[in-house]
């Protein structure tokens, strides 16, 4: 069998994942009971040795890549210097490629342990509806804790016939990156899902 004969090839410089060892990714699995994937980790070096010996060889090479953050599907443009993070945020974002393989993205502020540097709006400020229910309210005080571009909390949310209309009341670069935290913030103090949205 001929699929036999290839190994999948990373690069991954952490800590916990040694190079020359093979690893495999818990639920990557392609089919039900089907091979388990298994990914041999190397140095930079030798992947790109390995790729060039394969395309000489006249073999296609498949490569997957997780960069789907630098790209705008609306405009199609897939630029690494499309959005300016450190302008809107003030946070340089700049890691180390293990550095983010490790990294672990906290939304919100977990009760008791850490409280927003900037003063959030007010319950009135965001929200709209009339004979509100408890876990409406329960979920725009979540979503106010949500982390928003340069702070502003644009978003506004409205209770109308047992359904949520999320909506901004300016368009910006991370009009859509805030709206998709706010209302997942939304959702994990409601307790409800994704078919809670009226929109």
């Amino acid at each position: 069998d001929a699929l036999n004969e290839y190994v999948s090839i990373i690069n991954a410089p952490t800590k916990d994942k040694p190079f020359n060892k093979t690893y495999t990714i818990q639920y990557l699995g392609n089919v039900v009971d089907g091979k388990q994937v298994t990914h041999l980790n190397v140095e930079m070096p030798r992947l790109k040795e390995l790729i060039i010996s394969q395309l000489k060889d006249g073999s296609i090479v498949w490569f997957g890549s997780d960069v789907s953050f630098l790209g705008d599907r609306n405009l199609g443009i897939w630029d690494d210097n499309r959005f300016d993070y450190l302008s809107a945020t003030g946070l340089d974002y700049h890691m180390d490629k293990g550095e983010s393989l490790d990294l672990v993205l906290y939304i919100g502020y977990p009760d008791g342990t850490t409280k927003p540097a900037r003063t959030s709006k007010k319950y009135e400020d965001v929200a709209k509806g009339e004979n509100v229910p408890d876990w409406f309210k329960a979920g725009v005080d979540a979503a106010l804790k949500a982390p928003t571009a340069l702070n502003q909390q644009k978003f506004k949310l409205e209770y109308k016939n047992d359904k949520v209309k999320a909506s901004v009341s300016a368009l910006g670069v991370f009009t859509k990156t805030d709206l998709g935290i706010v209302k997942y913030n939304f959702e994990i103090g409601s307790g409800k899902d994704s078919s809670i949205w009226a929109d």
